[in-house]
């Protein structure tokens, strides 16, 4: 999905946020060799010159912006630090952050923030993918008047 939004529009930012920033850096690196890839988007591939590195990269038709194009953080770490288009959330909650009551409490006010990083644009969104279980933080998603597709 990241890549068909960027070959929409080049101007886009992306933040792939996952319960480990392990985790959302593989999800990017994924769509970085798509557009490597695949010939109908190599001309996104980043420019020498551009932003490249493991957590965040600009693909090569974006204008010059304090926030990459696509970036990978943990639900855990800095949200607010860069503006996005789009979040994709996925599998922010795992055994290992979501054990107890207070720690589901915290990834359900994480989440909120993520609100707070997307720009203020009408077609701004966030996806949430995971597995939603009984005891788990996506259920605050439809109490948020969220759309829940399961």
């Amino acid at each position: 999905m990241s890549y068909w939004l960027l070959y929409r529009n080049p101007q886009y930012r992306i933040m792939v946020v996952a319960a480990t920033k392990r985790r959302a850096e593989l999800f990017i690196m994924f769509v970085r060799r798509l557009l490597i890839e695949f010939p109908l988007l190599s001309h996104l591939k980043p420019k020498h010159s551009q932003l490249d590195y493991l957590g965040m990269f600009d693909v090569a038709q974006a204008l010059a912006d304090q926030s990459p194009s696509v970036k990978a953080v943990d639900i855990l770490g800095q949200l607010t630090s860069s503006r996005a288009d789009f979040i994709i959330s996925d599998d922010i909650e795992i055994p290992n952050n979501s054990a107890t009551q207070a720690a589901r409490d915290k990834i359900s006010e994480l989440m909120k923030e993520l609100d707070a990083v997307l720009k203020p644009l009408s077609d701004a969104h966030i996806i949430y993918l995971g597995t939603k279980t009984e005891m788990t933080v996506y259920n605050s998603i439809a109490e948020r008047s969220c759309k829940v597709r399961i």
